[in-house]
């Protein structure tokens, strides 16, 4: 699903404008980044939690060269779903494999 349709399906079952929908997920959205970039994790209930994880500095193989590089540490956005979104997931997918 693309951003595109997210903002009209749920302009459609809020049934409120487009335009607002799109001007409220584009505020969520920077506000999560913003959050995220300066180290904090956002907590969404019943869906699950963004946070910053730092990945560790690693050697890695340059596959042009031959050579080994350096990796440095970075830090990466991690999504973690609750565990009743995980059974949401799993039940559909259950479901839809019986249907077959």
């Amino acid at each position: 699903m693309t951003k595109k349709e997210l903002v009209f399906l749920t302009a459609e079952r809020a049934s409120v404008d487009k335009e607002l929908v799109e001007k409220v997920l584009n505020a969520i959205l920077n506000e999560t980044k913003k959050a995220i970039t300066s180290g904090k994790s956002v907590f969404i209930r019943g869906f699950g939690t963004l946070e910053p994880v730092i990945r560790k500095e690693k050697t890695g193989q340059d596959i042009r060269r031959g050579n080994s590089v350096v990796i440095p540490a970075h830090a990466v956005p991690r999504f973690r779903a609750c565990p009743s979104f995980k059974d949401e997931v799993k039940e559909g997918a259950t479901i839809r494999a019986n249907e077959f």
